[in-house]
């Protein structure tokens, strides 16, 4: 009994880890030779129940009798939480708007330990393709995968270049490229051959085409935070993103990533459609629209809008709980759910993704889960987390700094600051960052945890407007200058830079987006220096950068 009992728990691990289709039957049939070997034996011996005819039978009428019973009365139970849950949030928001802002107090200049984690994630994407040093290599067909990995840094990398320095271009948008590129690795995207063969039993490499959002989904959001925060249009180029496998090439670009996401949802019954075989993660889809709408933002596209209305429903009636949060899977083949299963960071994710394409869903959903889940009142905050919520996915060893640290990066795009500063007083208070050659990080936490709690101090809910039409800071040396800040508007330019590892007697600094043959003032406290810019709106020059120092670029009058 032990045995069966265990090979069926292993049996529905895989089942939900791989989206294996041939486990069930696989138990199915053993269970059923099993059954045969074991009555034939008894039947040999004149041991053989006689009731047992009648009995299993019964057995099994009157425990299904009971599972069709529990059901009703949690559907009723249900129906009458989902009237509370909505008077309780329709209170909530009330309060929230008569409320006000919450102060944030995250400085507006990012200090030493910001830039050092910049530069920590700016080490792990500036290597070689090829090269993987400081990720956490474990497994790729869970949540310890490189892909997740490298989403969460360009995440991070995307909200320090939009918070902070809109108007810098260098060595971050190469950054950003870097984690796109790496996407393409095989050692990255490999794995769906095996989980599309032994979940959906197709013989297809291509990670893109069909299903495997979470791959796709975030591949698309990568793409579109990208395009938004640097204006940079390489991936626009036919076969920028080229999937090679065994001799043979898998060619696509920002446009064809973005439509495979969309044809998936538009074919899907339920328009979310799965990440491993079998089973949709309301999460991913929720990240693999934002990529859609992202795309529609920069490239003045309507894709994401068609969509909307199916999405919708079907996220309100068949991936909403009755408490108002969000499911964490649906089977695809078989509707079925685990429904008690809940994870603050998964709605805290669901939420953030959502905010700029489905406000309500997005505010609702953090509403609810902040309330039913986090309580602020006291001296410490007290999150309602399930046993899988204390261990870091990156690594798995048991912290609960991921979901602290995930919650404080969504609080921030939320625009929840208490939430946040809470989230990342308690990471402070338990971890210290460690300084290796300039760049920060905290070691026992994996990457993805790293990386989220960058995110948190490095985003801000309103940040700068790029002004696409003045002057930018386009290069300089990494990692000799640091970029503090680089906003511009109204023709004129601002920056705060800093050395890197040393001070520098002499360093270049390029500018673009100028104005071609006029000349513009370099300042810095009482001293200026003049430059032209050239037939192509671009000009260099070299100074000394012996500490953090303010600088501005502006049209000579």
């Amino acid at each position: 009994m032990a045995a069966c009992a265990t090979v069926i728990f292993v049996g529905g691990m895989t089942w939900i880890l791989s989206g294996a289709l041939f486990v069930w039957p696989l138990l199915w049939l053993s269970a059923a030779v099993l059954a045969a070997h074991h009555g034939y034996e008894h039947a040999h011996h004149g041991d053989l129940w006689p009731a047992a005819q009648w009995a299993v039978p019964a057995a099994y009428g009157l425990f299904l009798a009971c599972c069709i019973a529990i059901r009703r009365v949690s559907w009723l139970i249900g129906g009458r939480r989902t009237l509370s849950v909505n008077a309780h949030l329709a209170a909530i928001m009330l309060k929230r708007s008569h409320s006000g802002t919450f102060t944030d107090v995250r400085p507006s200049e990012l200090d030493d330990t910001d830039l050092a984690f910049v530069r920590y994630l700016l080490d792990l994407t500036l290597q070689p393709r090829d090269s993987f040093d400081g990720f956490d290599m474990i497994e790729q067909f869970q949540t310890s995968a490189i892909r997740y990995q490298l989403t969460a840094v360009q995440t991070a990398l995307a909200a320090y270049q939009s918070a902070h320095v809109p108007a810098f271009s260098g060595y971050l948008t190469e950054a950003q490229r870097a984690a796109i590129i790496k996407m393409t690795h095989p050692r990255v995207w490999r794995y769906w051959f095996w989980e599309n063969l032994i979940g959906n039993f197709r013989v297809n490499h291509d990670p893109i085409i069909r299903d495997n959002i979470m791959f796709s989904g975030y591949l698309a959001t990568m793409l579109g935070t990208h395009r938004l925060t640097t204006e940079d249009t390489i991936f626009d180029s036919e076969g920028s993103l080229t999937f090679r496998t065994r001799g043979r090439e898998l060619r696509y670009d920002h446009r064809l990533i973005v439509q495979a996401v969309y044809d998936n949802m538009a074919r899907n019954a339920f328009c979310l459609y799965p990440c491993e075989p079998n089973f949709i993660y309301p999460v991913c889809n929720a990240i693999g629209l934002a990529g859609i709408a992202a795309y529609d933002r920069s490239h003045q596209t309507a894709l994401a809008e068609t969509l909307l209305p199916r999405f919708r429903q079907a996220w309100d009636t068949e991936f909403l709980a009755y408490s108002g949060r969000p499911l964490l899977l649906r089977s695809s083949r078989l509707g079925l759910t685990l429904p008690t299963l809940r994870m603050a960071t998964n709605d805290a994710v669901i939420a953030a993704a959502l905010r700029p394409v489905l406000p309500d869903i997005a505010y609702r959903t953090w509403e609810v889960m902040r309330d039913q889940a986090i309580d602020l009142s006291g001296d410490e905050p007290k999150i309602s987390m399930a046993p899988w919520e204390r261990v870091d996915p990156g690594r798995y060893r048991l912290t609960s700094m991921t979901t602290y640290a995930t919650l404080a990066a969504a609080a921030s795009a939320m625009g929840d600051t208490e939430l946040c500063n809470a989230m990342l007083r308690v990471i402070e208070e338990a971890s210290q960052p460690v300084l290796h050659d300039g760049a920060a990080c905290i070691p026992t936490l994996s990457v993805l945890t790293n990386a989220a709690y960058a995110t948190a101090r490095l985003h801000r809910p309103n940040p700068a407007a790029a002004d696409t039409s003045s002057p930018r800071l386009a290069e300089v040396a990494y990692p000799d200058v640091l970029v503090v800040k680089a906003v511009s508007h109204e023709n004129q330019l601002s920056l705060i830079l800093q050395p890197g590892n040393s001070p520098k007697p002499h360093t270049k600094i390029r500018f673009d987006r100028l104005e071609p043959g006029r000349r513009y003032l370099l300042t810095r406290d009482t001293l200026q220096q003049e430059l032209t810019a050239n037939q192509i709106g671009e000009a260099v020059t070299t100074i000394a950068l012996r500490q953090r120092s303010r600088l501005t670029l502006s049209p000579a009058t």
